[in-house]
Formats: structure tokens, sequence, C-alpha cells
């Protein structure tokens, strides 16, 4: 029994021994950092300030701008102080971050007297934020905002030169290391101001478009303009490439539609150094303007399809946007797909002549117009001969109709002449002509006022709804 007991105590030496050795000698990881305990002692207020008292709040991040938010005790307002501000600030963002920065109570205290090691361990020895609370009095409250926790994404705290660490919850460390950008106003066009997306439409004015088939602009007529168009014409003008009424169904589809959904609402970064990163060093522009709002150019750049959204600008303000929103499918808008399907719309009671140029032929319809009361309100000559106040209107009606077959990406035949013309002079001595050059056996090219519409005409078209109504006046026939 004794030999037993003895063997037994022998063993339990030896592994005791062995233990020990094990300890005295094994190498702990360098990498490996004892955390202190986390156990929350309590809870204090680490900044307990009346609004009313404290005059302003700067806000310095290690990385980033430095910014000051500035109330106005007497009448409540806050105003954002930041170098070279890129856009005006949101003044509810401001009261927020403002409110939150002076008053952080029954925040939870982690460690109460920090040792050096834990200080660097919180991130507290290079804050990532540095707040100063400057009272009216001149005196400051110093908040330095270090590493983020792993566990539950809040913040360590501490006041300047206290060793007294706090935890903010995370939707506090979010608000108090928010950067400056988060705070402008980035807004491009107020749709809301409109109260629906209808009205909004129907406040566009004026309309520029450089997209990838040139420049597209299209401006809204008055309501005194409206009431003096001839029946067929639209609210919405198109003026360049060409003068030309807009198909205004389409117009609102393929480009209204998309311009009241634009709203960056991302700044991706200020002061950009290389805007060819965002495809914004060649960019798209979009210039509008709408009742009760001045209007602006937004510029546009590439898609990002991962982020389902584009890269924009506001021009004149320093910084890349991100729209999520906005749908940008005008960018492949052409005029031909906006313009109405006649190539003019005139009244006859605002033209003075109207000459067919015909394969060097020139037949010339004038105009005398008579005032309301009287016995006839039109009398026309055709290359000085009268005709009667109807032929005199469907021939004009002729010139008007004048409609496009389909698109073409024909240029203008480098020294031909036209084949046929039409030039409409108008009371007020200003003159539209319409060029026809011939392309093939079967096709005409359509340049209005001297510019490629990128739109053809066909020669049957021509010869039974053209030509042939000067062989009917000729046989002194009247016109269908």
């Amino acid at each position: 029994m004794r030999r037993s007991v003895l063997i037994i105590c022998i063993i339990v030496m030896v592994l005791l021994s062995t233990g020990i050795a094990l300890l005295l000698f094994w190498e702990t990881p360098e990498e490996v950092i004892e955390l202190p305990p986390m156990e929350i002692a309590h809870t204090a207020d680490v900044i307990s300030e009346s609004r009313e008292y404290v005059v302003s709040v700067t806000f310095t991040p290690k990385d980033g701008e430095e910014f000051t938010i500035t109330h106005d005790a007497e009448n409540g307002s806050f105003e954002l102080d930041v170098f070279d501000p890129i856009f005006p600030a949101v003044q509810t963002s401001l009261r927020s971050l403002f409110s939150q920065a002076t008053s952080l109570t029954n925040i939870s205290v982690v460690v109460e007297v920090a040792d050096d090691e834990q200080i660097e361990m919180f991130g507290l020895n290079d804050p990532d934020m540095i707040i100063n609370v400057i009272r009216y009095d001149g005196t400051t409250i110093a908040l330095e905002i270090g590493d983020i926790q792993v566990v539950g994404h809040g913040r360590f705290a501490r006041l300047s030169g206290s060793r007294e660490i706090f935890l903010l919850s995370e939707s506090q460390s979010n608000v108090l290391t928010m950067a400056v950008k988060h705070l402008y106003d980035i807004t491009f066009f107020p749709f809301w101001e409109y109260h629906n997306e209808e009205s909004a439409m129907v406040a566009v004015e004026h309309i520029i478009i450089e997209n990838n088939h040139g420049t597209l602009e299209i401006r809204r007529r008055t309501l005194e303009e409206a009431m003096e168009l001839p029946l067929g014409s639209s609210i919405y003008q198109i003026i360049q490439p060409v003068a030309a009424e807009a198909n205004e169904t389409v117009l609102r589809r393929v480009i209204l539609e998309d311009l009241i959904r634009i709203r960056p609402s991302v700044v991706e970064t200020v002061r950009p150094t290389d805007l060819s990163v965002y495809g914004l060093d060649t960019p798209f522009r979009l210039t509008f303007t709408a009742e009760d709002w001045e209007g602006g150019t937004l510029l546009i750049g590439n898609a990002n399809h991962d982020r389902g959204g584009r890269y924009v600008m506001i021009e004149g303000h320093d910084a890349v946007l991100f729209d999520y929103f906005g749908e940008y499918d005008f960018l492949n808008a052409r005029f031909s797909q906006l313009r109405t399907g006649f190539m003019w719309l005139h009244r006859i009671v605002d033209i003075a002549s109207v000459d067919f140029i015909i394969e060097g032929t020139r037949r010339t319809l004038r105009m005398e117009h008579f005032d309301d009361d009287a016995e006839v309100s039109l009398v026309g000559w055709l290359d000085g001969a009268e005709i009667s106040e109807t032929n005199a209107r469907r021939l004009f009606i002729v010139a008007l109709a004048i409609a496009p077959s389909g698109e073409t990406d024909a240029e203008i035949p480098s020294g031909v002449s036209p084949t046929y013309s039409i030039v409409m002079s108008f009371l007020d001595d200003s003159v539209e002509v319409l060029d026809l050059y011939q392309l093939n056996d079967s096709q005409f090219l359509l340049v209005l006022q001297g510019e490629n519409t990128g739109l053809f005409i066909t020669r049957m078209f021509l010869q039974e709804n053209f030509l042939s109504r000067f062989d009917i006046l000729d046989a002194g026939g009247d016109l269908p």
C-alpha cells in the first residue's frame, strides 16, 4: 500500500515539474495582445453642454477636411465653415451633428484609468477624429475618438488628456465621425417642389443635351406663343440641330421623364485630381431650366453597373457625385426620333411667298393677305398669274406636307446643288430654306437651313404629292 502511494506521489511530482518547465520556456506569440477586461464599470456624462452656451464645434479628422459648425443663439440657425466649401450645407444635418457633439451623456465607461498600452490599443494615441466644443466664454472641451470596437462597431473615446476611456455606440460614433461631404446639399433639380412628376415635367422650359449624336436643344413655348401656333404644332420646339416641332409623346418618354429623376445622392470625392477615372474628362452635358428654378448644367460620366448608377458633376462644384436614381437614356436620343412627322409647320397668315425650285426652275407662289372683315382673306399669284384662294392655300399646304420617309447617315453631297428647294419667305422678311439632295434613284436627303437633318424622303412622294400639283395648275385645274 505504502509502495503504491509512493509511486503516485512520484508521478504527480514529475507532472508538476514538467508543467512548470513548459510554462517557463513556452514563448507567447508577439501578435497576441491581452485585452483588458471589457466589463462596464459604470456610465458617465462625457459632454453635457446647453446649446445656447456653445458658440461652435470644430471637427478635425485624421484623414479629411477640418470643418466647423457655428451656432447663432439668437435665431437658432447653424452655419458650416469649411475651407473652400463645395456645396451649401443641409441645415437639419448641421443641427443634428452639433447637438450630438454637445450632448454625450450616460456613455459606457470601459476603463477608468488606462495605461499607455491601453491608450495605444484603443487608437487614442493617434485619434481618427478630434472634436473641439467651444463655449461662449472661450473655454474648450476636446474629445478624441479612436478605433472601432471589434464587436458592436462602436468607437472608443476620451476627453483630451484623460485616461478614462468611454465606448460610444455605433450610431453615435457614425454621426460624430461624419465627413464634411455628408453634410452637403447636392440637390440638382428640386423636383419635389413641383408636387408630382407630371407638374415637374410640365415645368421644364429649356433643355440642351450634348450626347452621342451631337447637340439637342429644345424649348417650351410660352402660353402666348402656343395660342398663335398653327394646328398640329407642339408646345415644344426643337432648336438644334435644326428647327422643328417636337413630338410631345416621344419627348416626354425619352427626355422629360429622365430629367426629373436625376438625383445625385452621394459625394464620391471632392476636388478630384483625375477625372478620367470617372469618364468626366470628356463628359456629356445636360443643361436645363424650369419654372421657378434658375437651372444648371450636369456633367455626365461613366455608368457603374456594379453599383447601379452613374458618375456626374454639377458644373461649378468641384466634386464627383454618384447618382443611384437617375435614368440616362436621353444620352442616345436622336433629333429624328424627337421631331414631328413634318419638316416644318407655319401659319399661312405669316407667309409672304413660297418659292419652289425644281431642278433649276423656280415657281413662285406669292400671297396677299386681307383683314378678317374683307370679302376674301387671301389672293395668290403663281408666277405672276392670279390663282384662286383655294388653290393658293392648297399649294401652300403642299410645301408644309414634306414629311421624311426615314433616317439616313448620308452626308450633304460636296459641290452638288440641291435637286429641289423650297424657300419660305415670311412677312417679317425672314426666310427658311428646305433643300433636297438626290442620294440615289429613290431617295433625297433633307437639309433644313443648311443643316443635315439625318432624314430622307422618297422620289415617289415628290412625284405624286408635290411635282404633279404644278401640272394640274398649269392646265387650269383645281388642286385636290
